[in-house]
């Protein structure tokens, strides 16, 4: 988890965290770009919001959630 390739790009799962050592985000990276799924945390660790990336550019259907982690919005990009 959280490594680089030879030429010093994020490869492979990564946890990213906040100040506070909260999970912000976790998802892949290949050639330091995010691809695969996807989720983003609020700072008490309730998911806001999941998707897929391909090539740093979101993909498919998305899901956002409420504070509580209720499903408040699906968006969808091509």
């Amino acid at each position: 988890m959280n490594e680089y390739n030879n030429m010093n790009q994020r490869e492979g799962i990564w946890e990213i965290f906040d100040l506070d050592g909260h999970t912000k985000c976790r998802g892949s990276f290949t050639n330091d770009k995010r691809n695969g799924y996807w989720e983003h945390f609020w700072i008490k660790g309730e998911l806001i919001w999941s998707g897929y990336y391909k090539d740093d550019v979101r993909q498919g259907y998305w899901e956002i959630r409420d504070s509580k982690s209720r499903l408040f919005e699906k968006e969808f990009y091509l």
